[in-house]
């Protein structure tokens, strides 16, 4: 698998769970499997994604947050760009 496709999935699994509003290793783990993803590259890149945005969830949604128009919030915001 190349990496484009590895960061699509990537994007689909972060875009599934910001829908559930779900972000947990369990959720990531039923992904990779109803997707059928074995290949270890993939599940270690999606993976290491995953784990990169959690730890810093909080820096990145304060630096949306920061370059939002004023009177927006992250609620506002598209799932897809969420994402």
């Amino acid at each position: 698998m190349n990496r484009s496709a590895m960061r699509e999935l990537a994007f689909k699994a972060m875009y599934g769970m910001e829908v559930q509003k779900e972000h947990t290793n369990e959720q990531l783990d039923l992904f990779l499997e109803d997707n059928e993803i074995n290949e270890s590259d993939a599940i270690e890149y999606i993976k290491s994604v995953f784990n990169g945005i959690e730890t810093n969830k909080e820096e990145i949604l304060k630096m949306i947050s920061d370059n939002l128009k004023r009177d927006w919030t992250i609620e506002r915001i598209s799932k897809v760009n969420l994402a």
